[in-house]
């Protein structure tokens, strides 16, 4: 069975969370372990594609921004608490920022994913199968209305 949820903290909720936004990609975050796993199920369409696809890998920091759309509707920056970030959280409404270290030859290399403004948090008993993962209606708005990084940049 599956639920719904506005917010989740993966530090204490452990649970497989899948997060809806625009994107026909999907990314999906595990706690049920030592440390949470998030996986970007690469849809199509207007998405950008990249080598840790379709792969868990283990989250070093997971960050939430500030709430930018509410009851489907974008803030304006007036609107917008800047000071709102969660850290571990998953939150509709936000961005959030997926980040995981991987050992190189020069040292440790960090690498991140930035998700569109989640739309929907669906707490899952098990993952979906593969062919299964993405949305597959079509990719209404490639940026959603914002500029990519506008979370960051402030008033």
């Amino acid at each position: 069975m599956s639920t719904e949820v506005e917010r989740v903290d993966l530090r204490t909720e452990a649970r497989l969370f899948q997060v809806i936004s625009t994107s026909s990609s999907v990314y999906y975050a595990d706690a049920r372990g030592d440390i949470p796993l998030p996986l970007r199920a690469a849809g199509d369409g207007n998405t950008e594609h990249g080598p840790w696809d379709d792969m868990w890998v283990p989250l070093s920091s997971l960050a939430s921004g500030p709430p930018i759309v509410v009851d489907g509707r974008d803030l304006t920056d007036d609107e917008i608490d800047w000071s709102d970030w969660g850290e571990w959280e998953l939150r509709v409404g936000t961005r959030h920022i997926y980040e995981w270290d991987v050992p190189g030859p020069g040292g440790v290399n960090r690498h991140e994913w930035v998700q569109r403004a989640a739309t929907r948090i669906v707490a899952l008993d098990e993952m979906p199968p593969e062919g299964a993962r993405i949305r597959v209606e079509d990719d209404p708005d490639p940026d959603d209305g914002i500029p990519p990084m506008r979370w960051e940049m402030g008033p």
